[in-house]
Parts: C-alpha cells; sequence; structure tokens
C-alpha cells in the first residue's frame, strides 16, 4: 500500500518538474491542468516528447540528457537506462471546436449519372407574339386531276374566206367570136419637161431647135433634152449654135452613139454663157478643120464650148474631139466658164499649134479623165484657177516633129509644151491625186513642162502618189510618192 503511495508521489514530482520546463506544442510553460488532463505523461517523456533541443540544453558529444529529482533535466555521462513503462493513457478529452473551413479541394471525377427526375409541372401559357412576317410562295402544288370534260359550247360565227387554191387545168378552146370595131390610133406615151431629139420618132430633129423651144426652165421646172442616137450635123456658117440654158441638162444615147458635129466651128457650136446648173453627159461633140479661115488676120481657132467666167457646167462621159485642118491651125476645146467639172470624159486634139483643152476659169475639177494633145506647142490645161484639182486622171501633151512653124497669134508661147500652165496673179492651189502628168517635146526646139507657172502666182502644188513626167516650174512643192518616168522618186522643194 505504501509501495503504490510513493509511487504515485514521485511520479507527480517528475510531471511538477516538467511543468516548469517547455513542452513541444505548449506556448508556455506545462501547468497542473495540464498534467492533471494526461497531456503530459511518461510514455510521451519516454518517447521523445521532451529533448534536449526543446529544453534548450545542448550536450557535448558523448552525454545524453538525463532528468534527477534533485538537478532536474540536465547533461549526464553514462548510457541510457531502458525504457520505462507506458503509463495508463489519460482520459479522453473534450471534442474541440470545429475548426475553419479549408480551401476547396480539386474537383473529384463525375459521378455517375443519376435516373431521370419526375416531370415537372407546366408552366403559365406565355403572351401571345406578334404575328410573323409573311413567308416565302411554297412550291406549286401538283396538278389535280383531271376534270371532267364539258359541255359543248354554242357555235361561233362563220369564219373568213380561205385563199384562193390552185387554178384548175385549162379548159377547151372556144368558138371564134365575131370581129370587134377598130379602136382609134394611139398616142406615143409623152412626159412632162422631157424633150426627145431623134433621126424620126421624136419632138425634134435638131437639137439647136429642142433648146430653143424651152422657154420656162427653172430650178421648180427644169428639162431634159434627151437626143436619141444618130449624128447631128451642125453649119457654123448658118450662124445657129447650141446655146444652152439654166436647168436644161443634154442626155445622149452614148458617147460612141450620139454624136454632134460642126466643121469649122470657129467660134465654139456650144455656149455656156452665164448659164447654171446645167450639164452634158453621154455623147460626143467633135469639130474638124476645113477651110482653114483667118480671123483678124490670124488662123481662127477650133473650139467646141465657149462661154465667158460667168456660170458652172458639168461634163459627165462626154467625149471632145477635135482635128486641125493643118499644123498651124491653133485649137481651143474650152473656154471657160468659171466653174467647171469634168468626170469620166475624153478630150482629144490632133494636129495644129497652140492647142490647149480647158482656158481660163476660177474653179476646175477633173475626175478618171484623159486629155490627150498631139500638136506643137501645146498646153492641156492653162488658166488662172483659184483652185485645180485632178484626181485620177492622165493629162498628155506630145510635140509633133515641126520644127519652128509660123507664130499664128496662138496664145501658148512658141515651142513650149505643158501640161499644166498656170497664169495670171492672185491665190491658186494645186491638188493632183494618183495621175499622170506627162509633157514630151518631138525634137529639140521644145521645151516641156509637167507643171508651169508664169507671173505672180503663189502656186503651192501638193502632188500625191502621181508621175509627173516634165521639168516643174513653181514655188514649194509639196509631194508624197511622186515620181518621174523612170520611176525614180523626185525630190519635193
Amino acid at each position: 500500500m505504501r509501495r503504490g503511495v510513493g509511487s504515485r508521489v514521485v511520479r507527480w514530482l517528475v510531471v511538477a518538474a516538467m511543468c516548469a520546463l517547455p513542452v513541444q506544442g505548449f506556448a508556455g510553460n506545462v501547468g497542473t491542468s495540464d498534467i492533471i488532463d494526461g497531456a503530459v505523461t511518461t510514455p510521451k517523456i519516454a518517447d521523445g516528447a521532451v529533448t534536449a533541443a526543446k529544453l534548450g540544453i545542448v550536450c557535448p558529444d558523448g552525454q545524453y540528457l538525463k532528468f534527477t529529482v534533485a538537478g532536474g533535466w540536465a547533461c549526464n555521462v553514462g548510457t541510457p537506462g531502458p525504457q520505462g513503462i507506458q503509463g495508463i493513457p489519460g482520459v479522453k478529452g473534450d471534442k474541440g471546436d470545429i475548426g475553419l473551413t479549408g480551401p476547396q479541394g480539386i474537383p473529384g471525377e463525375q459521378g455517375v449519372k443519376g435516373d431521370k427526375g419526375d416531370t415537372g409541372l407546366q408552366g403559365l401559357q406565355g403572351v401571345k407574339g406578334d404575328k410573323g412576317d409573311t413567308g416565302a410562295q411554297g412550291l406549286p402544288g401538283e396538278q389535280g386531276v383531271k376534270g371532267d370534260k364539258g359541255d359543248t359550247g354554242a357555235t361561233g360565227p362563220q369564219g373568213p374566206i380561205g385563199l384562193t387554191g390552185p387554178q384548175g387545168p385549162e379548159g377547151p378552146q372556144g368558138p371564134v367570136g365575131a370581129t370587134g370595131s377598130q379602136c382609134p390610133a394611139g398616142t406615143a406615151a409623152k412626159y412632162a419637161q422631157v424633150i426627145v431629139v431623134a433621126k424620126s420618132g421624136g419632138d425634134f430633129t435638131d437639137p439647136i431647135a429642142a433648146m430653143e423651144s424651152i422657154t420656162d426652165a427653172s430650178a421648180t421646172n427644169p428639162y431634159l433634152i434627151k437626143i436619141m442616137p444618130g449624128v447631128y450635123e451642125l453649119n457654123y456658117w448658118d450662124g445657129r449654135y447650141l446655146n444652152l440654158k439654166s436647168f436644161v441638162d443634154i442626155e445622149g444615147s452614148g458617147e460612141g452613139v450620139t454624136k454632134i458635129s460642126m466643121a469649122d466651128a470657129l467660134i465654139g457650136f456650144v455656149r455656156t454663157a452665164g448659164v447654171t446648173n446645167a450639164e452634158l453627159r453621154n455623147l460626143t461633140f467633135e469639130t474638124i478643120g476645113m477651110s482653114q479661115p483667118i480671123m483678124g488676120g490670124k488662123w481662127a481657132y477650133l473650139k467646141i464650148i465657149e462661154g465667158d467666167t460667168t456660170g458652172s457646167l458639168k461634163l459627165s462621159h462626154v467625149t471632145l474631139s477635135a482635128v486641125a485642118a493643118n499644123w498651124y491651125q491653133p485649137m481651143l476645146i474650152i473656154y471657160g466658164p468659171e466653174k467647171l467639172s469634168v468626170s469620166d470624159c475624153t478630150f482629144i486634139a490632133t494636129g495644129g499649134y497652140g492647142a490647149t483643152a480647158i482656158w481660163w476659169g476660177k474653179e476646175l475639177a477633173v475626175n478618171n479623165s484623159t486629155i490627150t494633145f498631139n500638136s506643137y506647142g501645146a498646153v492641156a490645161l492653162q488658166g488662172a484657177w483659184d483652185k485645180l484639182a485632178i484626181n485620177n486622171s492622165t493629162v498628155s501633151v506630145v510635140g509633133n516633129a515641126v520644127a519652128n512653124p509660123l507664130w499664128g497669134g496662138s496664145m501658148i508661147p512658141n515651142n513650149l509644151m505643158a501640161g499644166i500652165y498656170l497664169l495670171g496673179n492672185g491665190g491658186q492651189t494645186l491638188t493632183i491625186t494618183g495621175s499622170t502628168i506627162r509633157a514630151l517635146a518631138g525634137n529639140t526646139n521644145y521645151t516641156t513642162y509637167s507643171i508651169l507657172s508664169q507671173g505672180n502666182v503663189p502656186l503651192y502644188p501638193k502632188v500625191a502618189h502621181t508621175q509627173l513626167d516634165g521639168a516643174i516650174f513653181g514655188n514649194d512643192l509639196k509631194c508624197i510618192g511622186t515620181y518621174d518616168a523612170n520611176f525614180e522618186p523626185i525630190t519635193c522643194h
């Protein structure tokens, strides 16, 4: 009994000594209440709950911490004794307060899907929404079943008469009828403002008489004199000439079919003075020198068309031909008018001297035509025109073999051959395209020019794609594609 009391006394002393030291896990010294609660027990001390490091004691090597009643905890030399018997566990303390909620842990894996819950109660009906937009038109439905045939309608009105069918075969010829009475003789068709000249069956047999019968020609009442085939000879010595009139055209039946001829036409048997809006076409005018008359002490010219520096005239598909009586008779085919248009024509002069195709005027246009002179001292085109245009034409003068003929008052300088001869003063323009201008000498007495200008003439020839056979005398020739008789290029200057 005494031993049990003593043991408890020693145990309490040990605990009391420990209460004065710091213990692991406590903020201060161990008190009596801690011992009573069993917080410090012999097994806890024995298993290392109290160590030198925790008591703040540092033992040298070879020493260990030992507790004595007299000296308490101290370093001591020797081997430690065996571990004491584990004390009786203390009474379990009260459950501590719930600690603070720790941070949320990492989400665990998703659990197995639970069973479907019961259907919830139906909600209240919502408010009616606004009317939606009209939808797109639907696809056409399938064709319905064919209905029953309707009743026959009322008969419509009769349609129009159909086209006439093909003609049937010809029937047999009927008997010959009785002879009828003779009808009166008919009259030939007559066209207004058309006068026919013919050897027979026309209105006149003479073109001069036909022209003289017209008295009311005008821009609103023009006339045509139609001359049928034949040769119509006029007589110079009876003083009658073919005086043209404004707004009256003369038309033949062809250059080689209709001819108007006059021998010794010394003044010109076609007169154009003051005439405008007149045309000669599709016929031939010709003259032949016969009597070699002398007028004013000089040999008279052979002339075909004569006028003045007024009026206008057109020639289309016309042949003008003059043949001199001998080598010294001059020829002048056209004199005047102010404006002359020549298209698809042929002018021919043979023999004589001082021959000129066209003399004077202000405006001359020659298109698709041929002018050929074989004479002494010939000039194809001579005058003082303001405008002269030659297109796609041939102008050729060739001197004959006669040397130093008599000077008979010709308007052509002696021994001169020229394709184009420009005279006088004033501004003259010359345009030649796609043509041939030729002047050839028959012997060494001739001076030849394809283009010649004299006097105060500011000539500015423009020549394109043309052959110029003969010298050029003038100012500021402008050319392109121009060449001589040997097809050598001509240098412009």
